[in-house]
């Protein structure tokens, strides 16, 4: 009973949190800042243990405690269906969303790489402390999701009191001390809060009952791992730096002249 509380409690919060507060003030990442980082890692965030099924149109939250104890109730036994669904698909979020940050970002031109660190669970949270990850590299990326499942807003959200697949990320890059932070972002996609500061992608997909999100849990899978994409994308694109593409664009050197007639030079041309 005391978790059901708790999950009701923990509706309330994120239903204000979408509809009036905004998350801790975001910061930009500076352009001098990231032309100086050359090797990145990026931390992997723990494997989801349950993907979340939450409803903020459902009729229970609004007949107080006691109707919010039954949408609890009810949420609480959908997210066990589903995870046991999503978990025969083998589908590894958000820790795959990693390596789709270390290719998007290693196109950016960062020496990125994956890296491991050790979270710690609190009240029901994965918390990562700052003073214990171990990396020598110039930068650490740290990726914080907040919501790894599927969210119907209600008919008041612009998904129509739709299910749509969403994961929602603190997003937050720490300079080599591990302590200064560089940038601050705030990137979800699929549900889209009302509140400022976060970076939204609509969604793809949407499932206008939970049978329906039930019916084909590939296509189901595979809708959480397109808003996986969704979110390297945007992280990528604000960590984008400028020398990045002026390097991509730059020519390609020409091939050496023959030293002598007939002879060829021992460097081959560079390829663009």
């Amino acid at each position: 009973m005391q978790r059901l509380i708790r999950l009701f409690a923990c509706l309330l919060l994120a239903g204000l949190l979408g509809a009036c507060v905004g998350p801790v003030p975001k910061i930009d990442a500076a352009q001098t800042t990231l032309s100086k980082i050359k090797t990145l890692t990026v931390i992997r965030p723990p494997q989801t243990k349950a993907y979340v099924v939450l409803n903020f149109g459902h009729p229970g939250l609004g007949f107080g405690l006691i109707g919010g104890i039954v949408a609890a109730t009810d949420m609480n036994n959908k997210r066990d269906q589903l995870t046991a669904v999503l978990k025969q698909e083998n589908l590894a979020l958000p820790a795959s969303l990693t390596e789709r940050l270390v290719s998007g970002l290693t196109k950016e031109g960062y020496q990125a790489a994956a890296g491991e660190a050790p979270w710690e669970t609190k009240d029901d949270r994965d918390v990562l402390p700052y003073e214990k990850i171990q990396s020598d590299a110039d930068a650490v990326l740290v990726v914080a999701p907040t919501i790894v499942g599927f969210v119907d807003g209600g008919l008041t959200a612009s998904t129509g009191g739709s299910y749509v697949p969403t994961i929602a990320t603190v997003v937050t890059l720490l300079d080599r001390d591990h302590k200064t932070v560089l940038y601050r972002g705030y990137h979800v996609a699929g549900w889209q809060p009302k509140a400022e500061g976060w970076r939204h992608t609509p969604p793809k997909s949407r499932y206008p009952n939970f049978t329906d999100l039930m019916q084909k849990p590939a296509d189901t899978a595979a809708s959480l791992i397109e808003a996986s994409d969704a979110i390297a994308s945007t992280v990528a694109a604000d960590l984008h730096r400028q020398t990045a593409a002026a390097d991509s664009a730059a020519p390609a050197a020409p091939a050496e002249v023959p030293v002598a007639s007939g002879a060829q030079s021992g460097t081959p041309p560079r390829q663009p």
